[in-house]
This record gives structure tokens, C-alpha cells and sequence, in this order.
């Protein structure tokens, strides 16, 4: 199985910039509410072939970075590549490959008011006839030692 990637067209990089919903440092790009971030490759999604010579290269629908439409021998302008005979109506955007997610800079998980209710009563020592099930008891080891 390949490499999970995203295409961000650059009109929707444009207005989530606007809207301060992602923070771009030179090619890596981070979506603020996630904390997830993505390394960026220039791009191209090919949309419709206007040239009237046909899709002879089966690249109607396709994505290619930049690197590979000089592998292709193609000519790139914004909004258009022109392959052989074929010119192409193209999206301009980038490839987003998702970076490694480093678990000492993910936030804390998320613990249900009833896992960490339960989770603070074993931490209070209450209760020894109550039973603590496993689940509480991993949860209070983990919060432990990986906060």
C-alpha cells in the first residue's frame, strides 16, 4: 500500500490562510485545529483536455507533482500543461504527504468524564472494595507517565 497523500488546491490553501485555519512554514503546511501537519510538494490535477487531441496519456483526473511533468516532457504555465499534442486544464495546488505525528508534542488524549472520574478515584486510593477495572487502571498508568 502507498503513501497516504492529500491535493490542496491553492485557492483552498489561499482561503484557509485567510481564515487562519492553517500555519504555512516554508513546505510544511499545519492545520491548527488538528495539530497535523503535512509536507508540501507543488502539484497539478488535471481537470479537462482542451486541445482537442484526446488524453492519450490517460492523465485526465491525475495528480502530478511538479518533478513529474518534466519527467513527462511537459510544458507547465499556471492552469495549463501541455503533453505532446495534448493541452490540459489543470488545478494548481500541492501534494500534502502527513508528517509523523511526534507523541511528546501531541496533546494529551482526550479521557471521558467517566473514565477520569473513575480514573481519580483510583488515584485517591477510595474505595478498596470498589472495583477498578483494567481500562481505569491503564488509563491512570498512561496519564501518569506520558504527561
Amino acid at each position: 500500500m502507498g503513501m497516504n497523500r492529500v491535493f490542496l488546491p491553492q485557492d483552498a490553501l489561499d482561503r484557509w490562510s485567510v481564515e487562519e485555519k492553517i500555519d504555512v512554514e516554508g513546505d510544511v503546511l499545519t492545520i491548527k485545529e488538528e495539530a497535523r501537519s503535512y509536507d508540501l510538494v507543488p502539484a497539478v490535477r488535471f481537470m479537462t483536455e482542451v486541445g482537442g487531441a484526446g488524453d492519450a496519456g490517460g492523465l485526465l483526473g491525475k495528480i502530478k507533482e511538479t518533478g513529474q511533468l518534466r519527467d513527462l516532457g511537459a510544458d507547465y504555465y499556471p492552469g495549463s500543461v501541455i503533453v505532446g499534442e495534448a493541452a490540459y486544464e489543470v488545478i494548481d495546488g500541492f501534494v500534502g504527504y502527513p508528517r509523523p505525528v511526534n507523541p511528546l508534542e501531541a496533546p494529551p488524549p482526550k479521557v471521558s468524564a467517566s473514565i477520569g472520574a473513575a480514573v481519580s478515584r483510583a488515584a485517591d486510593g477510595k474505595g478498596p472494595g470498589e472495583d477498578v477495572s483494567d481500562e481505569v487502571l491503564l488509563t491512570k498508568f498512561l496519564l501518569d507517565n506520558l504527561s
